[in-house]
């Protein structure tokens, strides 16, 4: 029975463990694709605006 009880409890953290792993893997995801785009947001103004400083 012991044994029955220790193998639920590995199964149990293995299950948070997964669970943890999911919710960073969908938050890094998120994180990158955020900051990537913002990368670009800032790339493209800053060279939209040398252009029109150029233009100008």
């Amino acid at each position: 029975i012991t044994q029955f009880k220790h193998l639920s409890q590995v199964a149990f953290n293995t299950h948070i463990v997964l669970q943890i792993f999911e919710i960073t893997r969908i938050y890094i995801e998120r994180l990158t694709f955020l900051s990537s785009h913002s990368i670009q947001h800032y790339f493209r103004s800053k060279y939209s605006l040398q252009v029109n400083l150029y233009l100008g």
